[in-house]
């Protein structure tokens, strides 16, 4: 499962929009509410990678991932 997770990371492309979104609209100043949110959520995520790697969270797993290759496709 963690292989699966791992083939569907940005890895060495350009990263999702969102961030970058927020980033380019973000008037506070030296973007600092972009920071926050990025500061905030890489810990996060790599919380919910690392619980991926349950098996009861399998199925949850498989379904974000499904929803990631939708939207990529």
């Amino acid at each position: 499962m963690f292989n699966s997770c791992r083939e569907q990371s940005p890895g060495g492309r350009v990263p999702p929009a969102q961030p970058r979104l927020f980033w380019v609209y973000d008037r506070s100043p030296g973007q600092t509410r972009t920071r926050r949110l990025i500061d905030g959520a890489v810990p996060l995520i790599d919380r919910l990678v690392a619980l991926s790697r349950l098996r009861v969270l399998r199925p949850v797993t498989r379904q974000v991932l499904d929803l990631i290759r939708t939207l990529r496709h």
